[in-house]
């Protein structure tokens, strides 16, 4: 479920402001197997999207929990 979330926010992505892609990581150490984190990573790091037309950039975190096939935000950081 949270690679369907991270393929619709893409998709949104994509269509409106950035060629980067968000990427799905599972968060360890929490005790839980269904936290994932969607961000973009690039060589093991963190980085922000590069935006089109723009010279800014966009740094996008979202942790969820999965449950019964539903996605629950558990935090969001969007910079």
């Amino acid at each position: 479920m949270a690679q369907s979330l991270a393929r619709h926010l893409n998709r949104v992505l994509n269509l409106t402001v950035s060629d980067a892609r968000l990427t799905v990581s599972p968060v360890t150490g929490d005790g839980h197997d269904d936290t994932f984190e969607l961000e973009r990573v690039v060589e093991g790091e963190d980085v922000p999207l590069e935006l089109y037309r723009s010279t800014a950039r966009l740094s996008v975190q979202q942790v969820v929990v999965v449950k019964d096939r539903r996605c629950t935000t558990k935090s969001m950081r969007i910079v």
